[in-house]
């Protein structure tokens, strides 16, 4: 049997947004929004593509809390990012709360301001009888990270 292969999409803290987002794991079709510094994985993904999220300090060790769809992958700035995106994304509500969740996030030294690129990238839940085989499946196969 051929590993399932995933993107896998790591959040390093367990907070009231995580905690919210696996929360709404529960249920199919939840649309949220989450974004990455650069322009790495809106490159990468495209919409349609199955990835697994993970809440772990050690992106090496992942802790896979569910499998998601993309729905659309774009790039922009932060200073650029829109009320439509704060009002679905987990974690920051505002830009300069962006800027300081990749500061903490990312190496110390990179500049991180309104003008940093990001991916943004708006998922959705899918079904528990879509989910679960592909969770089985990594969990047998001792996944396989892209």
């Amino acid at each position: 049997m051929a590993k399932l292969k995933l993107q896998v999409l790591n959040w390093y803290d367990m907070d009231k947004y995580t905690r919210g987002l696996i929360a709404s794991m529960q249920h199919a079709g939840f649309l949220f929004i989450t974004s990455r510094l650069g322009p790495k994985w809106a490159d990468k993904l495209n919409p349609h593509d199955k990835i697994a999220l993970s809440i772990s300090n050690n992106p090496n060790k992942p802790h896979i809390i569910g499998i998601v769809e993309v729905v659309e992958v774009s790039k922009t700035t932060i200073g650029q990012l829109g009320e439509s995106f704060f009002g679905m994304n987990v974690g920051a509500k505002t830009a300069s709360g962006v800027v300081r969740a990749m500061r903490s996030a990312y190496p110390s030294g990179q500049i991180i301001d309104y003008g940093s690129v990001v991916s943004v990238i708006k998922l959705k839940t899918l079904p528990a009888e879509v989910t679960m085989p592909m969770l089985r499946e990594m969990a047998e196969t001792n996944i396989l990270l892209l």
